[in-house]
């Protein structure tokens, strides 16, 4: 940019400053010690072994006898190892009145390093180290600060190597040479220069300044009337007036330096032919200024977080840059491409100008990652957008913002294990993110919405892919898949968009599980698939079928793992005090299999608080299905309207059924099936069309405690041994409680009662106790058949139209079993029938209660006088029948009521006479 008439103004002061202070600079530098493949750095190990020298003043000239290095190798402060002469741990103080030390007219190889020279002599010609037509030296690692003149003075020399000094707060400037070639600088630190620069001169070629550090100076680097130097990957320009200064000095590299918070950050001043490329300048007064300058090159560079033009990288050659090229040129690339060690462009804003993509990289495979760039503005051509990937391999897409693109905000094409995480790819005309031949990719957490196109776009053979928590709303589709397979598309968020949240077209064999797709036209648009599996997706507030099979054994299935991680409401470890958690949601199992079905499961886990519909029909199947599961607790949820059973549990034990509805179900309301050591409490199992409330089939140990059991074929139907039924309400079924083949087994503190045909039915039950149960108000209120040792007592069995109880020998003997203390008061039909064998109906102490008992108490003790027969082929009775029918009266009783008598009659008497009397005065008075 040409600078206004001001800022030639401020050019052509600082030039007459420059010439009054007669400071020269320029330069040609690299990004990192590892560029300098020309520099020989001798790292020998320390040659004194004595302590740190302190010296006067150094003078060496080579050219003269008596004080060249032949001489100077002869004193304690130099040595001689392995052809370079070296001086070394030396402090020499200046005196203000000289060099600290002078090296001059030297050709051989020598090095000064670990030394402290400070309090030089004022004057241009003065410094710290002065090296004067010196030749093939290194210095290194040298503290010359706090001088009159400068730290380092490089005069008419060639072939040096500068590297690692400090020269902090000299008089002049920190390094300056005059009239130098073929020198490098690199890695000193150079603070508080002033009155000059940190490396600055004139008349310099062909030299290298690089990785240096310079601060607060008038400038950080300053070249005057130089040319081919190479200024580049200097880490911190900072703070100075000018970062860097190019008077007059024409073919310059100056690449992949870091000039921030200058007054002015680059200014090229009657400067040609110069490449300024890949610097960051941030926090500049001005960015980069021209001034009477010609064919220089200047693009991306980061001026205040914006680079310009785009970036094409092409590591085989043709682009911009290969990668090493754009780790080398451009500050804001660095790394070199491995998995350790990858290559990074981060903290960008490009603007594409819709002329091309905003950063493309091509026919790579090196380790590399993009991240926390914005990139706009890109090219409405085919296929071009803010970051594009073509024939790329093992990169890190991350953390981008790719919206306002004039096609697409993210494209990948013929790419392979990339990954596009966190990135923002909204209001783009076409696509938000879009895949073209492209496999093996992860796609993750991005945000694609307000889109013309799809959110997210997988097209022509992008197969394996995966996307997971991803945001694609508002868009034409959310994800669509064009001709893609095997992919997976998990937990993203799908809302709000024109036509479907996601979208299968001639896509087979993918895996969409735990989208939330709310507010679309269409949840699920598949067209021409096949093989697809979906599961656990929230179709505004309706969740679609899943299943977890913890063994991995079922194709389509998840493992605890893997559904705790791609299912949004499902959390947790699987220990006991940290179980797996499904809650909160509505499932829809579209009558094509179970709503949630569990399989191979030992882990601890919980579903809680669900409502569950539609779930198919089929052995097995239930809105929630536990299949060879322990230590599940399955509560408070609701199960209603599914074809099988509300619930179904299969195979499993050890597991907790508590408080849920199992309502209004076609077939059962919960199926227990071999299955053990279950507890089920406290569910509703009502109105269930298919056959039982409650369906137990070989299942033993479990126990059914204080559930409600109602308007059902049969309140619940249980075959199994050791099965506890305790406080349960089972009223208004066809047939309330029916059990079966079972052995040692407590039935107590139920309520069986308003059921049509039976109460209780017992069928080959064996050696188990029926206690305190009320059996109300059905036709039959207790059956047995082939039933055999067990105990009825303290059960009220009344109010029954036909039968209270019958026994009978169909299925085989009834026999053994024992009744006492329960009341059998059924007024409408028959109290008890036995046709059984050997039953007993007292204890040998205390019988049961018949309401149609027909004899006495005589001597009030509770127990009936005679027994009570009960009707049936048994002729059995009840020794003991319990009757109270009042206390009988006594001799001195029946005095007394005699006298009563007596006494009433007669007063009944006089009462009448008295009355007859008054009347008859009454009537002769008149």
């Amino acid at each position: 940019m040409k600078l206004r008439k001001k800022k030639i103004v401020f050019l052509i002061g600082l030039s007459i400053i420059i010439a009054l202070l007669n400071i020269n600079f320029i330069g040609f530098s690299y990004k990192s010690l590892s560029n300098e493949e020309d520099v020989e750095i001798r790292n020998d190990t320390k040659i004194k072994t004595s302590d740190y020298w302190v010296e006067n003043p150094i003078y060496i000239d080579d050219t003269v006898s008596g004080s060249d290095w032949a001489w100077a190798v002869g004193q304690v402060w130099c040595s001689f190892v392995n052809g370079f002469y070296v001086i070394e741990n030396v402090t020499i103080n200046g005196d203000n009145s000289s060099n600290c030390i002078h090296i001059k007219n030297s050709n051989v190889p020598f090095i000064i390093r670990n030394c402290t020279f400070y309090n030089s002599s004022k004057s241009m010609g003065y410094g710290g180290i002065s090296l004067e037509n010196v030749n093939n030296s290194q210095i290194i690692n040298n503290n010359c600060s706090f001088n009159n003149g400068h730290g380092i003075r490089v005069y008419f020399s060639y072939n040096n190597t500068l590297l690692g000094n400090i020269a902090n707060n000299n008089s002049i400037n920190g390094i300056y040479m005059e009239t130098t070639q073929n020198n490098t600088f690199l890695g000193n630190i150079l603070i508080n220069h002033w009155n000059g620069s940190g490396i600055g001169g004139w008349w310099n070629n062909n030299n290298t300044i690089s990785g240096n550090t310079l601060n607060n100076n008038i400038f950080g680097i300053f070249l005057g009337e130089c040319t081919n130097n190479t200024i580049s990957g200097n880490i911190e320009i900072n703070e100075n007036m000018l970062g860097i200064y190019l008077h007059k000095s024409n073919n310059t590299d100056v690449y992949g330096n870091t000039i921030n918070s200058n007054g002015y950050g680059i200014a090229l001043e009657m400067s040609n032919y110069t490449i300024v490329i890949g610097n960051v300048l941030i926090g500049n007064g001005m960015c980069i200024i021209e001034s009477e300058a010609k064919e220089n090159v200047i693009k991306w560079n980061n001026c205040e977080g914006e680079v310009s033009p785009s970036i094409y990288i092409r590591d085989i050659g043709g682009g911009n840059f290969t990668w090493a090229e754009a780790a080398k040129y451009l500050a804001w690339v660095s790394g070199s491409g491995t998995w350790k060690d990858p290559y990074i462009i981060e903290d960008i804003t490009i603007n594409g100008n819709n002329s091309t993509d905003c950063i493309l990289v091509r026919d790579s495979s090196v380790y590399f990652i993009i991240r926390d760039c914005t990139l706009f503005n890109a090219s409405a051509g085919a296929y071009q957008a803010g970051i594009k990937l073509e024939n790329v391999n093992n990169s890190q897409i991350i953390d981008n913002n790719c919206s306002f693109n004039n096609r697409e905000g993210i494209h990948l094409e013929s790419s392979f294990n990339n990954t596009v995480s966190g990135n923002i790819a909204n209001n783009n005309p076409h696509s938000g993110i879009f895949l073209i031949e492209s496999e093996n990719n992860t796609l993750s957490e991005n945000t694609a919405c307000y889109n013309t196109g799809p959110g997210i776009y997988l097209m022509w053979s992008s197969n394996n892919n995966t996307l997971s928590g991803n945001t694609a709303n508002y868009n034409d589709q959310g994800i669509e898949l064009f001709k893609s397979n095997n992919n997976a598309i998990l937990t993203n968020i799908a809302s709000g968009n024109d036509y479907a949240g996601i979208r299968l077209d001639e896509s087979n064999y993918t895996k969409v599980i735990g989208n939330t797709l709310n507010g679309n036209t269409y949840c699920i648009s598949e067209y021409d698939s096949k093989g697809n599996i979906f599961m656990a997706n929230n179709c505004s507030g309706i969740i679609s079928s899943f299943i977890i099979d913890d063994s991995g054994g079922t194709s389509g299935a998840l493992t605890w793992v893997q559904a705790a991680k791609f299912i949004p409401f499902c959390n947790g470890s699987g220990t006991w005090d940290d179980p797996y958690i499904i809650e909160d949601i509505t499932i829809n199992g579209e009558n094509s299999s179970s709503c949630i079905a569990i399989r191979e499961s030992s882990k601890y886990f919980i579903i809680r608080d669900c409502t569950i519909i539609n779930s198919s029909s089929g052995w097995g199947y239930g809105g929630i299905a536990l299949f060879r599961v322990n230590n599940g607790m399955i509560s408070n949820n609701n199960c209603t309207s599914n074809y099988e059973a509300g619930i179904a549990i299969i195979e499993s034990h050890n597991n907790t059924i508590s408080n849920n509805k199992a309502d209004n179900n076609f077939g059962m309301g919960m199926n227990i099936w071999y299955s053990d050591n279950n507890a089920i409490s406290e569910n509703t199992l009502n109105d269930n069309k298919g056959g039982a409330g409650m369906y137990i089939l070989e299942s033993s140990n479990n126990i059914i405690s204080g559930n409600t059991i109602t308007y059902n074929d049969y309140g619940v139907q249980s075959d199994g041994n050791s099965n506890d039924f305790i406080g349960n309400i089972i009223n208004f079924n066809d047939v309330g409680l029916q059990i079966h083949k079972s052995n040692d087994s407590v039935i107590s503190d139920n309520t069986i009662n308003n059921n049509n045909f039976a109460g209780l039915v017992l069928n080959r039950v064996n050696n188990s106790i029926f206690s305190d149960n009320t059996i109300y108000n059905s036709n039959e209120g207790l059956g047995l058949d082939g039933c055999n040792n067990n105990t009825f007592f303290n059960n009220d069995i009344i109010e029954n139209d036909v039968k209270g109880v019958s026994l009978i020998e169909e299925s085989g003997k009834c026999e053994n079993n024992l009744f006492y203390n329960n009341n059998f008061t059924n007024p409408a039909g028959i109290n008890a029938v036995d046709n059984g064998t050997n039953n007993r109906w007292d204890n040998g102490e205390l019988g049961n209660y018949w309401h149609d008992y027909a004899g006495k108490d005589k001597n009030d003790d509770g127990i009936g006088d005679t027994p009570y027969d009960i009707p049936g082929s048994a002729g059995s009775q009840d020794n003991f029948p319990i009757w109270d029918d009042g206390p009988e009266p006594t001799k001195k009783d029946l005095t007394w009521i005699i006298v009563t008598v007596i006494i009433s009659i007669v007063g009944g008497i006089a009462v009448v006479a008295a009355i007859a009397i008054i009347y008859l005065r009454k009537r002769t008075k008149t």
